[in-house]
């Protein structure tokens, strides 16, 4: 099974801007235009070649504030991912808990067996 979610264009970086965290020479209005132009071009190209939309954005570096949050939100996804390594807790029917949720990442170089007793023992 395979999930794929927005992760960003090009604001997957720490030179200059840090995920995606407004610049300080950056006003909000660029800021705004910078941040859909990302969003919007990667759900452009997986609609156009693999014929659907994400509905998750994974932070890049997990870097956000809230004004990205809401700038995100106003894109139309359903949930968000961070990098904290920790349990989600979800509540039935209260759908912004599925906003900022924590994600165990697993590097190439761990097997699969030493990735879930990691997780396992969080």
């Amino acid at each position: 099974i395979f999930e794929f979610c927005n992760h960003s264009y090009a604001m997957h970086t720490l030179n200059g801007r840090r995920g995606l965290l407004q610049l300080e020479n950056e006003t909000y209005e660029q800021y705004r235009k910078n941040i859909y132009n990302d969003v919007f071009a990667v759900q452009q190209l997986l609609e156009e070649n693999c014929g659907f939309r994400p509905n998750v954005y994974t932070y890049p570096f997990g870097f956000n504030d809230e004004v990205s949050r809401e700038l995100i939100k106003s894109c139309g996804f359903e949930a968000t991912l961070g990098v904290q390594e920790k349990p989600n807790y979800l509540i039935k029917k209260r759908a912004s808990t599925l906003f900022e949720l924590n994600r165990y990442n697993r590097s190439g170089y761990i097997t699969t067996e030493d990735f879930m007793e990691k997780a396992l023992s969080c």
